[in-house]
């Protein structure tokens, strides 16, 4: 396992954001230019762009069923998504 400075990479500061952090060890090259922390930088932005919760997606499925009721079951997917923007 190699030893990086990160304060020399990071010119004396190692950033506090957690994405900053992580596409700079996505970009950190060795002396022979090869990217020795690409599969475990590319394993934290994946895990980082995972929602903390559905929140958002029950949300909208709420509005959704609010919308689309028995009368209005034959709305296309156009309207309904059109309503449910408003």
């Amino acid at each position: 396992m190699p030893l990086v400075s990160w304060h020399t990479i990071f010119d004396g500061e190692v950033p506090q954001d957690s994405c900053t952090f992580w596409c700079a060890f996505y970009d950190y090259t060795d002396a022979g230019g090869r990217h020795i922390f690409k599969d475990i930088a590319v394993f934290a932005l994946a895990v980082l762009s995972l929602p903390v919760s559905n929140a958002v997606v029950e949300r909208v499925f709420s509005i959704m069923k609010s919308v689309r009721t028995k009368s209005r079951y034959s709305l296309s997917i156009t309207m309904l998504e059109a309503i449910m923007r408003i």
